[in-house]
C-alpha cells in the first residue's frame, strides 16, 4: 500500500519480492475511477492541497484534513469517506495497485473526521469537486497507482517496498558534490546505503543538536 507519493526529484531506495535493493529516482501516477469516469490523483497523505487537487488519506494518517489552515483554506471542497476498503496488489507488469470500496459518507462543512482502520477518504478542493457531484453512498469507488522511472529489469509489480530521501550522497562508489547549509552544517543525520552486492543494507543514524554531540554535515557523512 503507498503511505506517501515519491518525492519526483528524490532518489528512493526500493525493496524487490526477491530481497534485492536498487537505488532510482522513480516518479509514480494515480489515477481515481468513479463509474465510468476517472481523474488523477494529485498525493496521498500529503500535508498541503490545493483549490485543483484530490489527496487520498489513509491509515496511518488518522484524521481527515477538513479545511484547516494547514490544508487547504478554499470553501466549497469537500471530503469523501470509503470502506471497508479492500487492497489489491499488482501482480503483473501493466496492473495498478488498487484501494477500491463503496462511498460511506460525502462530507461539504470542512470538519476533520477520524479516518478508521478500513477507510480511507479523498479530499477534493473546490475546482476538483464538481468531478463527484453524481457520487452517493453506496456507490463504488477506485484509487489506482503505479510506479515509473524504475531501473531496468525491475516491473512495478515486483516493487514490495519503497521510501524517498535527498540528497544522493555517493553513486556507484564515487562521491558526489553537494552545496549550501544543509550540505555544510552540522545536524543529526540518517542514511542508508545498498552493498555492492545489491542484497544488503547499511544504515546509518548521527545524533545531534545536544550537549554531547553536534552532527555531521553531508560532506563528513559522505566520507565516513
Amino acid at each position: 500500500r503507498m503511505l506517501r507519493e515519491p518525492q519526483t526529484a528524490r532518489p528512493s531506495l526500493l525493496v524487490a519480492a526477491d530481497r534485492s535493493l536498487h537505488f532510482a529516482q522513480v516518479d509514480w501516477s494515480g489515477k481515481i475511477r468513479l463509474g465510468k469516469q476517472s481523474r488523477p490523483l494529485a498525493g496521498v497523505n500529503r500535508p498541503q492541497l490545493a483549490a485543483t487537487e484530490v489527496v487520498l488519506y489513509l491509515p496511518p494518517w488518522a484524521i481527515s484534513p477538513g479545511s484547516g489552515a494547514a490544508f487547504s483554506r478554499d470553501a466549497g471542497g469537500l471530503e469523501i469517506v470509503i470502506g471497508p476498503v479492500k487492497f489489491t496488489a499488482a501482480t503483473q507488469a501493466d496492473q495498478p495497485g488498487t484501494l477500491a470500496g463503496k462511498i460511506i459518507a460525502i462530507h461539504t462543512d470542512g470538519v476533520s473526521r477520524e479516518i478508521g482502520a478500513e477507510q480511507m477518504v479523498l479530499r477534493a478542493g473546490a475546482s476538483a469537486a464538481p468531478f463527484f457531484r453524481h457520487a452517493r453512498a453506496g456507490d463504488e469507488i477506485a484509487v489506482e497507482w503505479t510506479l515509473t522511472g524504475l531501473p531496468q529489469g525491475l516491473a512495478f509489480h515486483q516493487v514490495r517496498d519503497a521510501i524517498s530521501a535527498q540528497p544522493l550522497l555517493i553513486r556507484a562508489g564515487e562521491k558526489l558534490p553537494g552545496s549550501g547549509s544543509f550540505w555544510t552544517t552540522r545536524h543529526p543525520r540518517s542514511a542508508v546505503a545498498v552493498h555492492r552486492d545489491g542484497r544488503q543494507a547499511i544504515l546509518v543514524v548521527v545524533d545531534g543538536r545536544s550537549a554531547k554531540s553536534a552532527g555531521m554535515s553531508l560532506d563528513s557523512l559522505t566520507a565516513y
